[in-house]
């Protein structure tokens, strides 16, 4: 379940500067964690680079080091949503 929907309606945080995407809400809600370290730091490029390893359209020997890298993105990505559950519950109990 993508969160965004959630946040966008019921969320509001001066540092999302009006954006409700996970990469503006994660570091104000778990501050230290972030996308720009990774080698794959959105969800349209982790398609993209899945759909070439899948047809075969980039080097079979990069295959293991983009394996990594997907793994890495889809692991903070569920995380970041861990947290902004936590994030978005936290706020609901204070109501």
């Amino acid at each position: 379940f993508d969160l965004e929907k959630v946040v966008k309606k019921g969320y509001l945080h001066p540092a999302f500067r009006g954006k409700s995407s996970i990469k503006k809400v994660l570091p104000v809600v778990a501050p230290g964690l972030g996308y720009d370290d990774l080698a794959i730091a959105g969800g349209e490029d982790a398609m993209a680079i899945f759909g070439f390893m899948f047809l075969g359209e980039d080097d079979p020997d990069d295959h293991p080091a983009r394996r990594t890298e997907l793994l890495e993105y889809c692991k903070l990505d569920t995380l970041a949503m861990v947290h902004v559950h936590e994030a978005l519950e936290q706020v609901w109990r204070e109501l």
